[in-house]
């Protein structure tokens, strides 16, 4: 017998994309106090990178359970505050990613010992953070085009982001 899947209502689809959002700003302040001895603490299991990437990995989690329970959701008849909460998680995403791009400026010159574990850590997110704005899409057509709009900006933010932490620490490795 297959289990019978559960539509989300838009107010759980708010709730859950507020949830997400909170997640991120929750990792904004840990994210500002990166410094390159951090990247000696993430060694010994201590600092801001320990506390990000066990945030990314929540928000991870987070999403892929939002995913599961968006299937079987039909499309929503009004999506002005589902949008509307969907522009605040790119917001608040992008303050957070634009801040960890900030830092990685910082950290060329330091050793590659967190690159790899951030990078695959927000590929994590955003192997999230795709399917729930493709969702969210096909979810809301009346504002479709605002959400793809959102949703690009955030990919192109994500994938720099991810890019930065890939090549942390090559100006070390070069010297």
């Amino acid at each position: 017998m297959q289990p019978v899947a559960r539509a989300l209502s838009s107010e759980e689809t708010v709730n859950a994309l507020t949830d997400l959002t909170q997640r991120a700003h929750a990792l904004i302040a840990p994210a500002q106090t990166i410094n390159i001895v951090n990247t000696v603490e993430y060694s010994v299991g201590y600092g801001p990178f320990v506390t990000i990437i066990r945030g990314q990995k929540d928000i991870t989690a987070a999403g892929s359970r939002f995913i599961s329970e968006l299937d079987g959701t039909q499309p929503f008849e009004d999506c002005t505050t589902i949008t509307s909460t969907f522009k605040q998680f790119v917001r608040v995403n992008q303050d957070y990613l634009n801040v960890l791009i900030a830092k990685a400026g910082l950290l060329d010159i330091a050793p590659p010992t967190v690159g790899k574990p951030m990078s695959t850590s927000l590929r994590e997110v955003k192997g999230v953070y795709e399917p729930i704005s493709t969702s969210l899409i096909s979810l809301c057509t009346s504002t479709a085009p605002e959400l793809t709009l959102q949703a690009k900006n955030l990919k192109e933010t994500l994938d720099l982001t991810i890019q930065k932490y890939e090549t942390l620490g090559q100006r070390f490795q070069n010297n």
